[in-house]
């Protein structure tokens, strides 16, 4: 499987200085949890998650950037390859819990 299989692009853009409200708002509006940050040209120069503005940029007042592919694009595969990822995330992240791979 290859990005181009799982990615969108069909996708709009925040500018670093759109406010974390606005990105929420954007979000919401297009159903989406991440969103590039793009300058003035339209080049990427990060993105910001749904995660970044609940956990950091509530907490800290600060989002950062992270990755393109989220979760729910790997979810929305209907490939043993794409749930056995999203087993593998989801185990990193249970602390403790663990998931057998399917058979």
């Amino acid at each position: 499987m290859q990005c181009e299989d799982v990615m969108k692009s069909d996708i709009e853009c925040v500018s670093p200085q759109t406010s974390i409200q606005a990105a929420a708002r954007r979000m919401r509006e297009q159903n989406v949890g991440f969103l590039p940050v793009c300058d003035e040209g339209m080049r990427v120069v990060g993105t910001v998650t749904d995660r970044d503005i609940t956990i950091r940029g509530v907490a800290d007042g600060v989002p950062i950037t992270s990755g393109v592919i989220s979760l729910s694009d790997i979810a929305q595969r209907d490939e043993l390859s794409g749930g056995n990822t999203l087993r593998h995330v989801s185990s990193r992240e249970s602390r403790g819990y663990t998931v057998a791979p399917i058979s």
